[in-house]
């Protein structure tokens, strides 16, 4: 315990007081006559015990009605050992800023950050100069080092918010860890934040609680600058039906909007640019206010010309967070690909389906014909079912794949063994052919991973793809891959069914069954294209469509972004150039060197939402685009009761203003103020001297002996002390 102003505990020296008046005003017993003398004499014994008690009580009460008012006035704190032993002592604290784009709402014409770079500001005036001063933030890649409070403050004050930030749990273990490093004794962790609860989940607050439990007598303090009622209308992550679509076709946009606290009129605007690199608004829709829940909106675009164009939907007026008011996109549209299909057998359910999204035309050739064709002319090559290739025909294929072509190879029943293990065949085969595989049961098509762009339009399905409804009863099973091929599906006992490999520039897919089955018998390989009747076989025909748009590049020709992901800049759309230049949105210039040993540029610096531009000596401008993701601006606030569940174990103050903290930083470093409970306790006292004093003083009766002889020395003021009636009974 320690006291602001001890020098009044000198006070408790007047409790001598009491004492002197206790003894001056000493009642004198009363001299009574009875005709019973020993009722009496009995009576004079009980009355002089029963004065005796209430003399010492009465005294008691007074001095500690003294004492405990002089030791208010000293105003004594209340600390355990955890705490600062003096309040000028240096301490280690680190501050953690929550700068994501959900701390740009605006309340009052203050967005939550300047709020929290007010508080640690005022915060930093507390601190000695030999403090040190960790002050961290989320935007990635920040130095931390310890500052002197005065610098800390400077830093505080250029604080801004980002659209590209690490998670905060994130930030608090590396502030736990600076902590950590220091040697001073006493440590403190503060967190600005508006308490947003995407950033409080048990499962990411794990690891950072468990290293700040190792940090014995480490206070965390949590300042929430949140609004408990915040108002805003969001814009969702956009839904493009193509990111590369085929002139002719319309292009769908889909988002939702979700308005949060009070609802209100709003206009969705759609603009995308023309020719002239100008934006053109092509389409608004309106937003009653009575809508509830999100709403899905939807827009279609069409007659889009050739070649990579950008655009974005906006939210017309204001709201206080305009982060999430704005999402981009960036679409190129080619022509129909040329699909070259290579096939003694009917081919009309494979073209079928690879036409049916309307995004190519296919040519059916014999196998035969492999040598008389003009293969540039194509942007893929479907070969199935072949039997034996003309002279020359495999290595025609291979310069067809390397100068960056796409080749299918669906191996069937009239496949020879000695044509597809010859060594200009295992050039683009993924492996050697050994033998046919039957299964009387039959075997299912499994995808080994839907996370590889050939399945992208099967993630959303997973589960609901129906692969058992259309078995495979033959394939062929192969030897040893070949390095660098990759099995993409399987059957269900493992044995690869479909493989990708890459030669060159280009790639090659080999499917071990047949694609263009038409027969329903016992001598039927698969049903993938036919299906059994029980219902039509659309899951084969999604796989062939995958299959021909993956081998085009455009199922992997990914040209949207989230901020902090790396884009993939294909070196193929810069050709010859040794320096790539890309324009980000704020217009900042970074340069880039190709690398002819790679397919791809890599581009990190995806900090910024907007449009990106992407030059390369004289070529023409392509660009990509980048959106905030809608969670990063969920307003939506954890409990205080959820909060104090996942904090429990840590010493943690939660305060939701200036002056709170400035309260809780007393509390925590000075201790826990006494001063309004010893107040009471006087308060008390006096009650309980009152009336004691009520009860043990009373008024001379008519009948009463002559004072003792020492009242004739008593000052005039003690006589004039009041005397309280008391009723006697004989």
């Amino acid at each position: 315990m320690n006291f602001l102003t001890p020098s009044l505990l000198l006070g408790a020296a007047f409790v001598a007081l009491p004492v002197i008046l206790h003894l001056i005003m000493r009642q004198q017993p009363r001299k009574l006559e009875f005709p019973a003398l020993q009722f009496v004499r009995a009576r004079e014994v009980a009355n002089r015990r029963r004065f005796r008690v209430r003399n010492w009580l009465l005294l008691l009460l007074r001095c500690a009605a003294i004492a405990l008012l002089a030791l208010a006035l000293a105003r004594p704190r209340l600390r355990s050992a955890s705490f600062l032993p003096d309040e000028a002592a240096p301490v280690a604290a680190a501050l953690v800023f929550d700068t994501g784009s959900n701390m740009a709402y605006r309340h009052r014409n203050q967005t939550r950050l300047q709020a929290a770079q007010e508080i640690g500001a005022k915060l930093l005036e507390e601190f000695t100069s030999a403090s040190e001063v960790w002050v961290l933030d989320s935007r990635p890649a920040t130095a931390i080092y310890p500052l002197d409070p005065r610098s800390a403050s400077n830093r505080v004050e250029r604080l801004e918010t980002a659209a590209a930030v690490d998670p905060l749990p994130q930030v608090l273990h590396q502030a736990i860890q600076a902590l950590a490093g220091s040697d001073l004794e006493f440590k403190e962790l503060y967190v600005f934040t508006d308490l947003a609860q995407r950033q409080w989940q048990p499962e990411t607050a794990a690891a950072w609680k468990q290293a700040a439990a190792v940090i014995p007598g480490l206070r965390l303090y949590i300042i929430d600058v949140g609004r408990p009622d915040p108002v805003n209308t969001t814009l969702g992550d956009l839904e493009l039906s193509d990111q590369v679509a085929v002139r002719g076709t319309p292009l769908r946009i889909a988002a939702s909007l979700t308005q949060q606290g009070e609802a209100e009129e709003r206009i969705v605007e759609l603009f995308f640019e023309t020719s002239q690199g100008e934006m053109e608004k092509r389409g608004e829709q309106i937003i009653a206010s009575d809508v509830e829940g999100p709403t899905v909106l939807e827009f279609q675009l069409s007659g889009l010309p050739l070649g990579r164009r950008g655009g974005y939907l906006k939210l017309a007026g204001n709201d206080a967070l305009p982060a999430d008011n704005r999402r981009f996109f960036t679409v190129e549209v080619r022509e129909k690909w040329q699909v070259l299909i290579l096939s003694d057998d009917s081919a009309s359910l494979v073209r079928t389906a690879i036409e049916a999204r309307g995004q190519a035309t296919c040519e059916v050739r014999k196998v035969s014909e492999l040598t008389e064709i003009a293969l540039e002319d194509y942007g893929q090559v479907l070969l199935l079912n072949p039997a034996t290739l003309p002279p020359g025909g495999w290595p025609l294929l291979y310069d067809y794949v390397v100068a960056g072509g796409g080749l299918l190879v669906g191996l069937g029943p009239a496949a020879k063994l000695e044509d597809l293990n010859q060594p200009s065949a295992r050039r683009l085969l993924p492996a050697s052919v050994e033998q046919r595989a039957r299964e009387p049961d039959g075997t299912v098509f499994t995808p080994k991973n839907l996370q590889y762009p050939i399945f992208a339009d099967f993630r959303i399905l997973e589960s609901q793809v129906p692969w058992n409804d259309f078995p495979i009863w033959k394939y062929w099973r192969l030897g040893d891959l070949t390095r660098g091929t990759d099995v993409l599906a399987t059957t269900s006992r493992g044995d690869p069914l479909l493989m990708e490999r890459p030669v060159g520039r280009g790639r090659v897919l080999c499917l071990t069954t047949p694609l263009n089955e038409k027969r329903i018998d016992r001598f039927s390989w698969n049903v993938l294209l036919t299906g059994t009747g029980a219902q039509p076989p659309w899951p084969g025909f999604m796989l062939t469509n995958l299959a021909v748009m993956y081998l085009s590049g455009s199922a992997e020709t990914r040209l949207n972004y989230f901020v902090g992901e790396t884009a993939v800049l294909p070196q193929d759309d810069f050709p010859g150039a040794e320096l790539v230049t890309v324009v980000t949105p704020p217009g900042e210039v970074i340069r880039l060197v190709t690398d002819v040993t790679s397919e791809s540029l890599l581009f990190s610096n995806t900090l910024w939402p907007g449009g990106y531009q992407v030059r390369a000596g004289g070529a023409e401008s392509r660009q990509f685009s980048v959106n905030l993701p809608a969670v990063a601006t969920d307003l939506n606030r954890i409990s205080k009761e959820a909060l104090e569940a996942l904090m429990e174990g840590l010493a943690v103050t939660l305060v939701a203003s200036g002056s709170d903290v400035e309260r809780s930083l007393e509390a925590g470093r000075r201790g826990q103020e006494l001063f309004p409970y010893l107040m009471l306790l006087v308060v008390l006292a006096l009650i309980a001297e009152q009336w004691l004093a009520n009860r043990h003083y009373g008024s001379e009766p008519a009948t009463t002996a002559a004072a003792p002889p020492q009242a004739d020395w008593l000052p005039r003021i003690f006589r004039s002390f009041p005397r309280f009636p008391r009723r006697e009974t004989a």
